[in-house]
């Protein structure tokens, strides 16, 4: 058992530090080379695909797809680019708040 635990800790370990390492580095510079594009729509799609891409990585590593888009999440808050990226999200996040909201309310018993 501990030596189960042992391993899956290293592996986690080795993975995500990779995946830092390596996502880190290019990460500033794809997002350079794409806002230089000045296409608000390829800088929304680019986002979605590295946080799609860390994600995916980590669950093929055996880890998981959330701790893979929080990864990607804290790469990008460290760019230059944070505060378009948090513009750009904007209705995503009041979609998904809108989306929460309504199922929260029509699980009370108000809706019953």
């Amino acid at each position: 058992m501990a030596a189960t635990l042992g391993l899956a800790m290293f592996k986690a370990v080795v993975v995500l530090g990779f995946l830092l390492f390596v996502a880190s580095a290019s990460c500033a510079r794809g997002f350079q080379w794409v806002a230089g594009h000045k296409s608000p729509e390829l800088f929304t799609l680019n986002l979605l695909l590295f946080t799609l891409g860390l994600a995916f990585l980590t669950e093929s590593a055996g880890l998981s797809l959330a701790l893979g888009a929080f990864l990607a999440g804290m790469l990008v808050s460290e760019t230059e680019y944070r505060y378009q990226v948090e513009d750009d999200i904007k209705p995503f996040r009041d979609c998904c708040w809108g989306c929460f909201s309504s199922t929260s309310e029509c699980g009370s018993t108000r809706c019953r």
